[in-house]
């Protein structure tokens, strides 16, 4: 399951520095087109649809990483439960998870393929959209494997 998270975050890493690229040339083409009064049109058309499909994949690609690490715990109560309690819990939200998970990774499937039987692009750069529902599929498919695989993990008993 390492490897697999790993292979997810390295993709997430590379959708973000992208979207960090555009940004930063989206800023500094601006920029240079207002001090130049736009004499210097070096503006990129593509930038706010390079930034979206950034922004998608990397949350996408997080997903596995996020189940993993676990979801926000407000311990008022649940640190005086006892850690059987406390890991039933967990177990029953990761299955809930993976079962969320795969049922969101079958309904992008279907659309994926709907999508690329009609052929349906993007917007300005024409890619085509059902390579981006196929890579939701993915990593939901992906997330589900993260959420069995802590749903049948042993856990270390833990003292209170």
């Amino acid at each position: 399951m390492h490897r697999l998270i790993s292979f997810f975050d390295s993709l997430a890493v590379l959708a973000l520095a992208l979207l960090l690229a555009v940004t930063v040339a989206g800023i500094l083409t601006r920029l240079l087109f207002d001090l130049s009064a736009g004499d210097l049109d070096l503006l990129l058309s593509d930038a706010v649809e390079m930034a979206t499909y950034a922004l998608l994949v990397t949350v996408f690609a997080a997903l596995p990483r996020a189940l993993r690490d676990g979801p926000v715990t407000v311990e008022v109560f649940s640190r005086h439960w006892p850690a059987r309690l406390t890991n039933g819990l967990d177990r029953f939200w990761n299955f809930l998870f993976a079962v969320l998970a795969a049922l969101l990774a079958w309904r992008y499937a279907e659309e994926s393929l709907a999508l690329l039987a009609r052929g349906d692009t993007t917007q300005d750069m024409q890619l085509p959209l059902w390579g981006f529902y196929a890579f939701a599929v993915l990593t939901f498919a992906a997330t589900a494997l993260v959420g069995l695989s802590l749903l049948f993990r042993r856990t270390e008993p833990t003292s209170q």
